[in-house]
């Protein structure tokens, strides 16, 4: 277990040097070469699948303060010119926010009632990860035709967005679990 976080975290810390090291370099690798970076999170994904935290507490403190962070460090570089770096998928605070928000509902999983429920989506979450991309085209592209009145308010658009990804992205990968050819893609 301690050999498993330990590779996780060596991946997670070379995904983010690589990623700050393309982002001040303005570097754009094509596409099929990115995965290496993003090995530590589903190590991570694994490694939290397999030993559940067992409170819930931690995740959710770290959780929270990674997001303000988040807000306010991006605040600080779109107004200084820095650009929006903190938004990448492989910023540091981008990272912990994703880990302890899945560390989150991994927890619930031991719990009763609706927690449990939701902790027993963390069986998807590698197929919505998979497929949010296509859902997130084809949801914006349909919202800019037909309400682009939306898309100009980030405050509601971006909430509005991300619920309709994720829920379109969720039963996607539900639907692709019942075919039997899809269902071991995600």
């Amino acid at each position: 277990r301690k050999r498993l976080w330990t590779l996780s975290t060596i991946l997670l810390l070379l995904g983010i040097l690589s990623n700050t090291y393309d982002y001040i370099l303005g570097y754009n690798r094509f596409f099929p070469f990115l995965w290496p970076d993003y090995l530590g999170y589903f190590l991570v994904g694994y490694t939290l699948k397999s030993h559940a935290p067992q409170r819930s507490l931690p995740a959710l403190s770290l959780y929270g303060l990674s997001t303000i962070s988040l807000f306010f460090a991006s605040r600080y570089a779109f107004e200084h010119g820095e650009g929006l770096y903190f938004y990448r998928n492989l910023s540091p605070l981008i990272v912990l926010s994703a880990i302890s928000l899945f560390a989150l509902f991994v927890s619930w999983g031991g719990c009763g009632g609706k927690l449990a429920r939701i902790g027993k989506m963390q069986g998807d979450i590698l197929g919505i990860y998979l497929v949010h991309i296509a859902v997130l085209n084809v949801v914006t592209k349909i919202l800019v035709l037909t309400t682009p009145s939306l898309m100009q308010c980030a405050w509601l658009n971006i909430p509005i967005r991300v619920g309709l990804v994720f829920f379109v992205s969720w039963g996607v990968v539900r639907l692709m679990k019942r075919l039997p050819i899809c269902r071991y893609l995600v």
